[in-house]
């Protein structure tokens, strides 16, 4: 029973190291590249041109020290970081249409005046939900729309696993590479080494789009249903 429940609390504890490690290094990286759904779901509003998403422009203006743990940060996260390079991202993080983002985000906008009696330039200024605006909506939502709270979790589940396992596949890969390197030059069996980094730095990828699929489907779920509660209000 012993060795049974030290397995159990190893787990357990293996489990949060990883989900903490992962929203430290792959959210962290998602919200500098791309910025919060919350705002890049509303690009079209605010640009017309055809890009996909939103990356942030803090790196241009950071000091040494925060340019510093980017860059590691980035260097941890290679098979990301290659990938992204590769597709340029064109695989996730789109945009809402110009006319559902346009009546989605008036109706937002006049939610959060009525309800939070939030300063009008935080919403005037651009489109999206910028300074952390968007836990507003989300508690909303999740006090006064039941039907939705289902669906909310499942996707914070979602979007939790599949950074977690992302950041298991990126350890399987640093842990494949030296050991793909030491068997290629001692002449031994060098292929498993190989096949373990090649998938790693796929499965990698498709975990991390998942990641991100599910996190702008969590965002865009809790904004609808904020949207539509307002309309619902207006109609009652």
């Amino acid at each position: 029973m012993l060795n049974y429940a030290s397995i159990v609390i190893i787990t357990y504890i293996a489990g949060h190291f990883i989900s903490i490690t992962s929203a430290f290094f792959i959210e962290k990286y998602m919200n500098k590249k791309l910025g919060y759904p919350s705002i890049y779901l509303f690009n079209k509003l605010t640009d017309t041109s055809e890009k996909v998403c939103c990356p942030s422009c803090d790196e241009l203006n950071a000091d040494k020290k925060t340019k510093i743990k980017n860059r590691i940060i980035n260097s941890i996260l290679y098979p990301i970081t290659l990938w992204d390079y590769l597709t340029q991202r064109l695989c996730y993080s789109q945009s809402l249409p110009f006319h559902l983002a346009n009546t989605t985000w008036l109706m937002i906008k006049e939610g959060y005046e009525k309800k939070f009696i939030t300063n009008s330039k935080l919403l005037k200024d651009e489109a999206g939900l910028h300074d952390d605006l968007f836990r507003l909506a989300y508690h909303y939502v999740y006090e006064f729309s039941k039907q939705h709270q289902t669906k909310i979790q499942n996707y914070v589940a979602l979007y939790g696993f599949c950074r977690n396992i992302c950041l298991v596949f990126i350890i399987s890969f640093w842990i494949s590479v030296p050991t793909f390197i030491y068997r290629f030059f001692t002449e031994s069996n060098f292929i498993y080494s190989l096949l373990s980094m090649t998938l790693s730095f796929l499965f990698t990828y498709v975990f991390y789009v998942g990641f991100v699929k599910f996190y702008r489907r969590y965002t865009l779920e809790v904004l609808m249903a904020f949207a539509v509660l307002q309309s619902r209000e207006t109609i009652s």
